[in-house]
C-alpha cells in the first residue's frame, strides 16, 4: 500500500533570539569606569524585522542604554543572518558599592509586540574616583607636613589662571 500525504511546515513569522552578549571589560569593571555591551541577535522567523530595539540595563545602579538595529532579514531557510548592535555605553558610578549586579538585556521587535530577554552578572570592583568629602588631603613624611587647600575655582578657557593655597610645615 502506498499513500501520499501533503505536509505544510512553516517557521514562525516573528522569532528573534539573543545569541550572545559581549561585554568589555568581560565580567568585572571598576567603579567609575565604562562598561560596553554589544548584543548579537538572530532572526529565526521568516519575516524581515525592522527597527529592533536593543536595551541593556543595570537597575540597581540606575543605568540603561539602548540602540536600534534598522533591519534584520528573515531566515527564509538560510539561517545565516546574525546582526550585532552598536556598542552600548554605560559608565558605572564612581561610588558604586562593590559587588555582583544583574544586567538585563532586552530585545523588542515586531513593532514592540514581542520581547526577548536574558540576564548576565557583572562584578563591580572598588573604584579610585569616589571623592572623600569633608577632609583635606595631607601628605606627611617625617617631620614635614604638606597641606593642600580644598578650594575649587572656575577658570575660563584661555584666560588667566588659578591660585591654590599650599602649606608646608
Amino acid at each position: 500500500v502506498e499513500e501520499t500525504y501533503e505536509l505544510n511546515i512553516n517557521t514562525q513569522r516573528n522569532n528573534v533570539e539573543i545569541k550572545d552578549v559581549i561585554l568589555n571589560p568581560a565580567s568585572s569593571v571598576q567603579a567609575g569606569r565604562a562598561l560596553l555591551a554589544t548584543v548579537r541577535v538572530k532572526n529565526f522567523g521568516y519575516a524581515d524585522e525592522d527597527d529592533i530595539k536593543v536595551s541593556v540595563s543595570i537597575p540597581a545602579l540606575g543605568l540603561r542604554a539602548s540602540d536600534y538595529i534598522e533591519k534584520l532579514d528573515g531566515s527564509a531557510g538560510d539561517n545565516t543572518d546574525i546582526t550585532s548592535s552598536e556598542e552600548l555605553f554605560m559608565r558605572i558610578p564612581g561610588c558604586a558599592t562593590p559587588g555582583v549586579y544583574v544586567m538585563d538585556i532586552e530585545v523588542e521587535y515586531d513593532d514592540g509586540d514581542e520581547v526577548e530577554s536574558t540576564t548576565k552578572s557583572i562584578t563591580v570592583t572598588e573604584g579610585d574616583l569616589c571623592p572623600v568629602t569633608g577632609t583635606v588631603p595631607t601628605v606627611q613624611t617625617g617631620a614635614t607636613v604638606i597641606t593642600v587647600g580644598q578650594t575649587f575655582q572656575d577658570v575660563p578657557l584661555g584666560e588667566g589662571g588659578a591660585i591654590y593655597p599650599v602649606t608646608i610645615n
